[in-house]
């Protein structure tokens, strides 16, 4: 979920700085940082602490909840798939679950 949420934080900073036509380099001065980590945070590679946060927020001229809006979190497709595949083997036997595990275990051992 960080990276997520560090990729739609990161995506609405760089909208909000864009719209108030400040560059990278003037909101890193305006919130003492390099411009190095403003494009950093931009791209989701790093989550801003919340002090760090604060101060983005001040220097857009934003409230800080309006980083937090319409965020939907979106369940990884692997969380799924264990999921339908748990799903499934809660309708098998247990001599069953022990033959679909040996494959999936052959399988694994391949691959590597």
């Amino acid at each position: 979920m960080k990276n997520y949420l560090s990729k739609e934080l990161g995506k609405k900073i760089k909208e909000i700085r864009k719209i108030k036509k400040f560059t990278q380099a003037e909101l890193a001065w305006k919130i003492k940082v390099s411009p190095n980590f403003i494009g950093l945070i931009e791209r989701g590679e790093k989550m801003p602490s919340l002090e760090t946060l604060i101060k983005i927020s001040k220097a857009l001229e934003i409230p800080i909840s309006y980083f937090f809006e319409e965020f939907k979190y979106q369940i990884p497709e692997e969380d799924i798939l264990i999921k339908k595949i748990s799903s499934l083997l809660k309708e098998t036997s247990e001599e069953d679950k022990k033959i679909i595990y040996k494959l999936i275990k052959s399988i694994i051992k391949k691959k590597k």
